[in-house]
This record gives C-alpha cells, structure tokens and sequence, in this order.
C-alpha cells in the first residue's frame, strides 16, 4: 500500500536510504527509535531532519544535506509514519507485545471509530503496523504512547468522529425511495442527491453510495451515448475543431461542448506527476518570477530538431560540459513547474465545482513549461548519456543496423529524461553530479534489455534513417506530451512554410503563448493577454484558426517527408 506513495520531503527520502542494506535486527532497533520519538513531535514546530537521525539511530548526521534541511511538524510526522510503515515492511511481524502495543481494533473500539478512519489518520502521527499474536496471526496494532499522544493533540476530531453516526440498511433502502422520489421532481441526479442529503442530514456522497446499492444499474444506452459524445469532443477539440462545428455534430449546445471539453482537459491533467523536489518557496509571492529567470527557453532545442540523426549524434558528442549551475537551476524551475500544476489540479478537485477554464488553463501552461524545460535539461544530459550508453554496448550507435539505431535512440532518450527527473538539483553532496545521474540512469536501462550484450562484429551504417529527425519530446512523459502537440507542429515546418504564416496577426501571440519566443516559456491565457495588450477573447478565436493552419501544415510536411 505504501509502494506508489511519496515523501513530503525529499530529506525524508535521504533518511530512508540510509536503512536501506539494514537487516531485520537493526531495523527493528532503528523503528523503536522512530517510534519513540513520535510524542515528541509538535505539529507547530519545525525540526531539523539530522534531529531525527539522531532520534532514530543514536548518531549524529553527518551529512551536510540532512543538517541543512528543516521540516514542519505536520510534515514530518507524516513522512514519519511513512517511513515507519516501511521498515515494519522490511523487517516483518514481531511479536505482540501487549504492554507496549494497543490492537486497533481496540482503539477503533474505545473511540467509536471504523478502522478505516485509523488508516486515513496515519499521516496526521497515528503509524500503523503489523505484529504477530500468540494465535500466528498478523495484526495492526499501534503504540500506547503514541495512541495517547494523538489522543491529546487532537480531542475536536475524536469528538466529531465518534458522533458519526452509520448508515443502517434500512436507512440506505429509505434513501433509495426518496431518491427516486425526488428524481421525478428535480432535473439533474445531482441535484436531487443534494436536495435529499439536506433533508436527510447526510453527505450527498453518503447518499449517493445509498442509491447506487439500492439498486444496480446496467449503463444504459443513454450513458454509452454520453462517453461516446464525451470522447469526440476530446479529439475533436484536440484538433482544433471549433465548437460551433462540434455542437452541430453532437446536437449539444456549445455550452455542454465547452462543459465536456473542459472536464476531458481536467481528466487529462489530473494524472500529472508529482514532483521529484518539491520547491519549499512556492507560496512566495515573487517565486514565479524568481523561477522563471532560471527557466527561460532558448532555441537550443529547436536548432537541433531540424537536424539529421547523424548530424544529430556528432552535434551531440561534440557538444560541451555546459555549467552545471545553469543546468541545475533549470531542473529546479522544472520542478517548480510541476508543482505549481499539481496544486492547481489539487484546487480544482478540492472545489468540487465546474472546471474553470482560467484555473485549468494556469494549471496546463505548467505543464507545458515543466515538458520544455526537461527536453532543454536533456539536451545538456545527452552527451553523457550517449557516452554511457556506447561504452555499455560497445558500438557506436550510428554504427547499429538501421532498426536498432532507431531503439537505441529511444532507449537512450527516454533513460536519460528519467535520470533529469530522478535528479535532486538541491543536493550538493559529493559526486551527486548530473552526468553522473544521466549516465547510471543509462546504465540502469541497457542492463535491463538483455538484448543489447549481444552486440557484436561490425555493422553498416544505418545510411536510410541517417536523415531522419529527433524528436526528443518523445521521451516528455503525459501529459505534458500532448499539451506540447502545437510546440511539434511548429517545429516540423521548414522555414519555406513557416514563412507562410508571417502576415498571419496572431503569429506573435501564437509564439509568446507557447513559449516559442526565444528567450521565453509558455504563457497562460492571462499572462498572454497582458503582454500582447488584448484579452484572450479578443484573439483567442484567430489564435484556433492558426492553431488549426499550423497543424494542417505539420501534417502535410510528414507526409511530403515521407514520400520523398
């Protein structure tokens, strides 16, 4: 349960490594000390993590990212229950000590509370582990001193949750019935599911889990009609297809189509990752600004998409160390990218509302900064990365026939974008390097395709794929991939076609809303409109038209490529 979950902090996942050779004897010990040390920890404080390794181990930190990392209580407590779930995991079941360990049904019991709310109460200082009873059977249990500690810090929620009252079986069947009452009534199922809560008392999520176990439902043709209209609107708007054009298809107004788009785009979003560091200024009022120096775009990479793929490797492997603290600073604005997007989406879900175009629209322009930013950081990964990978396989890559050229290519790129996003730019301990990142991360990869040790003998030059472009976005992970499609567009017309679109009035908007300017990075709708000194409704009509243009261009340089 715990495996896909992430620290708070990133000094958490140093502490973690430090465990990480333990045996079973000394994680026990290193889990007793975590575990003390959990009635200790006020919420309103912060706490150096070299604390915590003292706490935890006995010794003092000598490492100089521990010392210099500080955490909130609130946070650290819940990457301490994270951590201690872990080396429970680690170390397995101990035995059940009754004088120090409290089961939880017994406190689920002597709080009137489900264990499910005990679960959903770990990261607030509530840990949860598995010992085994005289009976060989594995239970979760918590310890006394923490229970009581928790108990102290947090009477109010206590209070509340043991007044909950749970739903009977003749109350749900009841609930069911005034739904379908109400039903007929009332236009929207949401509505009426909100009219019954308030007349019930209840959640309008509690009544709605009621209603879907009063009676079970087939999806009706009506709801296949429903996913299929939402769906089409999603393409179609991904195209650019205006929603007047879309309405008329459908026979939906453009308002249900502007409702649909929008929660397809959110959807889209929603699964966008979190951050591998975490920025601790982003409430900073000038953090933006700040951020947006260090990742300001420059036309690197789009001079080397238009080159060759053996134009390409030889730019590649002549290129130079470029300064690390450049490279480092973009990485950060990339993250800061990122987490500002996922706390957009996190606002957005915690309003429960519509989706609001500004607010989802903020939270995309992130994304597509964060994508641009880790293909400019691989550009300056790659030349270590193509060294690695080449030293691992003993070829050069151009020397590879022409179909494992093109797999080695994808191979080399999409490890070296995980080795970017796996790197912390905020640890300066020794040989934390980016090259070196890049390299084991290529390194990591060629080992596990076995196929690539059996290289051997000399190859010809794969001469058929030599002019084939790279198209490094391939490796931006979703959904910044595809919120970057009119950045692809634009770079797959030559300057004869482009040329075409430079009487075009919405050119400049086009290229500073999507970070085309050099130096730039990409806008918001907002943001746009300030700079170009016109509101987004103003040229936001020319701007689909252009989009649409563009991407019709794209598709006809691919095909003319490829015929050619």
């Amino acid at each position: 349960m715990t495996a896909g979950r992430r620290y708070r902090t990133a000094a958490m996942s140093l502490v973690d490594r430090q465990f990480a050779f333990a045996g079973p004897k000394v994680l026990g010990k290193f889990l007793d000390g975590l575990l003390d040390a959990f009635p200790e920890i006020d919420l309103e404080r912060n706490y150096p993590v070299s604390w915590l390794m003292y706490r935890v181990t006995g010794v003092v930190a000598r490492d100089d990212d521990l010392e210099a990392q500080v955490v909130p209580g609130h946070d650290l407590l819940a990457d301490a229950a994270l951590l201690a779930n872990r080396l429970a995991s680690r170390r397995g079941p101990a035995a059940h000590d009754s004088r120090v360990e409290v089961p939880a049904t017994e406190i689920a019991a002597a709080w009137g509370v489900s264990r499910r709310t005990l679960q959903r109460w770990r990261d607030d200082g509530l840990p949860m582990m598995l010992a085994r009873f005289p009976d060989g059977v594995a239970r979760s249990v918590c310890r006394r001193s923490i229970v009581e500690s928790f108990a102290r810090r947090h009477p109010a929620r206590l209070a509340r949750a043991s007044s909950f009252l749970r739903s009977t079986p003749e109350e749900r069947a009841g609930i069911a019935s005034e739904f379908e009452a109400t039903r007929s009534k009332i236009p929207t199922t949401t509505a009426a599911i909100d009219a019954v809560a308030r007349r019930r008392g209840r959640s309008p999520a509690m009544v709605r889990e009621a209603v879907g176990r009063g009676e079970i439902r087939r999806p009706s043709r009506d709801a296949r009609t429903r996913r299929w209209i939402a769906r089409l609107v999603a393409r179609a708007r991904a195209r650019s297809v205006p929603v007047v054009e879309i309405a008329a298809r459908i026979d939906r107004s453009p308002a249900v189509v502007r409702r649909l788009e929008l929660a397809g785009r959110f959807d889209a979003v929603a699964v966008s990752p979190s951050p591998t560091v975490t920025p601790p200024n982003l409430e900073r009022p000038d953090a933006a600004e700040v951020f947006g120096v260090a990742g300001l775009l420059d036309d690197s990479v789009a001079t080397f998409a238009e080159l060759g793929l053996f134009e390409w490797l030889s730019r590649i492997r002549d290129q130079d160390q470029a300064d690390e603290e450049s490279d480092r600073a973009r990485i950060a604005a990339m993250n800061f990218a990122l987490a500002r997007a996922r706390r957009g989406v996190d606002a957005i879900t915690r309003d429960g509302g519509a989706v609001r175009e500004r607010d989802l629209d903020l939270v995309e322009s992130h994304l597509r900064w964060s994508g641009m930013l880790l293909e400019r950081a691989m550009l300056a990964g790659l030349n270590a990365g193509l060294r690695r990978f080449e030293q691992s396989v003993g070829r050069r890559l151009d020397q590879l026939p022409a179909a494992r050229a093109m797999a080695a290519l994808d191979l080399l790129l999409d490890a070296v974008s995980s080795g970017i996003r796996e790197f912390d730019p905020t640890r300066r301990a020794s040989g934390h390097a980016l090259h070196r990142s890049v390299g084991l991360a290529v390194s990591r990869r060629v080992a596990r395709e076995s196929g690539w040790s059996a290289i051997s003998g000399a190859r010809r030059r794969p001469t058929v794929v030599g002019g084939r472009r790279v198209d490094m976005m391939a490796a931006v992970p979703e959904p910044m991939r595809s919120l970057l499609a009119p950045v692809r567009w634009w770079r797959a017309l030559d300057p004869a076609r482009r040329s075409a679109f430079d009487a075009a009035p919405e050119l400049p908007t086009f290229l500073i809303r999507f970070g085309l300017d050099a130096p730039g990075r990409p806008r918001s709708l907002v943001e746009t409109g300030k700079l170009v000194g016109r509101p987004a409704t103003r040229w936001s009509g020319g701007m689909e038209a252009l989009l649409r243009s563009v991407r019709l261009a794209a598709i006809d340089a691919g095909a003319s490529a490829e015929s050619g």
